[in-house]
């Protein structure tokens, strides 16, 4: 576990999504949450650029690019799969950066990535 923490520590941003995206079910053994705080400082930053740069905690009216769209749905699924087998979830700080961020997820999941798009 600790290769893979590491391998995504140092992936470059823009390269997340395909390195996320190959892990597709979880296989190590349930871990300590903490182990994990380099990574998830890496995600909060890239997630708090997104609502920045996107207006999440508003009304969203720019539409994400592909490269975006994908990584933060590649970010939260990995992040869903690590909470679901980790030990320590209750000392996760980053809770007020995800419910922005979680209340687009089921837009993003579903090939739209702004509200307005159903208008």
């Amino acid at each position: 576990m600790a290769e893979l923490i590491n391998k995504l520590s140092d992936t470059p941003n823009e390269d997340l999504p395909e390195v996320l995206g190959q892990i597709d079910s979880w296989k190590w053994p349930r871990s300590d949450l903490n182990a994990w705080i380099k990574v998830l400082n890496k995600f909060d930053a890239i997630l708090e650029e997104v609502i920045q740069d996107y207006d999440i905690d508003k009304l969203q009216v720019n539409v994400f690019t592909p490269m975006t769209k994908k990584t933060v749905s590649e970010i939260l699924r990995f992040e869903r799969l690590l909470l679901e087998n980790s030990t320590n979830r209750k000392t996760y700080a980053s809770y007020d950066v995800r419910s922005a961020v979680h209340s687009y997820s089921l837009v993003i999941d579903h090939g739209v990535n702004h509200p307005l798009a159903h208008q």
